[in-house]
């Protein structure tokens, strides 16, 4: 039995009688034309078959290969993410304060010219106890032991 032979018994509905192979010229350029399609057939199967194994065999290694360093740098992004966060609250916080301090100047300027003014007191009332000899002893002492500014 040729190839011939072989590939019509997998035709369907075909027997010998409606196929006849009498003619040599057409019996070789039909053998011909029938072993070509049966191994392109054939190849094609075969490359179907295993193409996709193969496609996911090399998605998998390359999944394998490359899944613990992006596991890896996924880990170090998260830490940075999270020394970002901590520092942008804390300069959330800084910005903050920095403006605060902004509104609290009137009332820093107000103790500054407070305590000048109570300096300038200190020192006329200093200016005045040592011109006087009757001062007591305690005031004295208090008035030495106060800084003195202009």
């Amino acid at each position: 039995m040729n190839s011939l032979e072989s590939f019509v018994k997998f035709i369907p509905n075909a027997n010998s009688a409606t196929i006849t192979l009498n003619t040599p010229a057409i019996l070789t350029d039909v053998e011909v034309k029938a072993r070509k399609l049966v191994n392109n057939l054939n190849d094609s199967l075969y490359e179907n078959s295993n193409e996709p194994s193969l496609g996911l065999f090399r998605v998998q290694e390359h999944v394998r290969k490359t899944v613990p360093s992006l596991s890896k740098k996924k880990t170090e992004i998260d830490s940075f993410t999270q020394t970002v966060k901590g520092s942008s609250f804390d300069l959330e916080y800084s910005i903050e304060a920095v403006n605060k301090l902004k509104d609290a100047d009137p009332v820093l300027e107000s103790i500054h010219n407070l305590l000048n003014e109570t300096l300038k007191s200190a020192n006329n009332l200093n200016a005045k106890k040592s011109s006087t000899p009757s001062t007591n002893r305690r005031t004295q002492s208090v008035l030495k032991s106060s800084p003195s500014m202009n």
